[in-house]
């Protein structure tokens, strides 16, 4: 058996390194073999970290990469010219959207082109496509400050207009509720003491009904009385 040298194992031990950095490369993007494809040009307001070499997918499909990232300025504004490398059979439609999106957890950028609607043509490659902005943090921080300003100036509004029903009604309606409640207290308070002072008042009012009662009595048969001797000289 033949006796491996250092140097075969150093060799070999290169080899490996050189295999796996290959295979890394051309993983992340970074190294594209020779394709038949076309140029597709994107234009963003904003591309949120995207990359040259960066993978583009079809319908989640990867189709190319990004092949170049170019800032555009003119007169009216400045946005960015984003080249996409397309292989042939990747055709997008006319209402395709075109996506900047994150891919898994290390959070790397890519775009993502949807299939479009059924029926729709396919897309002029020698016309720049307008992309869909990417989703903003600083978008949404300045929303929810305007968020909070609203909702402190509506909280105001609400104490104001709870300010005024309290005007309005606690202050009006309950407040005269309350002081007849307290006077029909105090009456009652009132006759209860005088009535604890002055016990034979009751019987007092119970004679005097009783008394007017029998007025009535005899009133009733003084006329009965009448109405019979009427009848009799008759």
């Amino acid at each position: 058996m033949p006796k491996i040298t250092n140097e075969f194992k150093t060799g070999l031990m290169l080899l490996i390194v050189l295999f796996i950095v290959i295979v890394f490369v051309y993983s992340t993007g970074a190294l594209h073999f020779k394709k038949e494809g076309y140029i597709l040009r994107v234009f963003y307001d904003y591309v949120s970290g995207l990359r040259e070499h960066s993978p583009v997918r079809l319908c989640g499909a990867e189709v190319g990469y990004v092949k170049s990232i170019t800032i555009v300025s003119d007169a009216q504004r400045t946005h960015v010219a984003v080249d996409l490398f397309l292989d042939d059979g990747a055709k997008a439609r006319e209402d395709s959207k075109f996506y900047i999106t994150t891919l898994g957890m290390m959070g790397e950028k890519y775009i993502e082109i949807t299939g479009g609607s059924t029926g729709s043509p396919f897309r002029d490659v020698k016309k720049p496509v307008i992309g869909e902005n990417p989703f903003r943090l600083e978008a949404l921080l300045d929303k929810a400050d305007d968020m909070a300003e609203n909702l402190d100036e509506a909280l105001k509004n609400v104490n104001k207009l709870t300010g005024h029903v309290d005007d309005i009604v606690t202050r009006k309606e309950i407040d005269v509720t309350i002081e007849n409640m307290e006077s029909i207290t105090q009456n009652f308070k009132d006759f209860s003491a005088d009535l604890k002072a002055h016990p034979w008042k009751l019987l007092i009012k119970s004679d005097d009904n009783d008394s007017k009662d029998e007025d009535k009595e005899n009133e009733k048969t003084k006329d009965s009385k009448n109405d019979a001797r009427g009848s009799i000289i008759n």
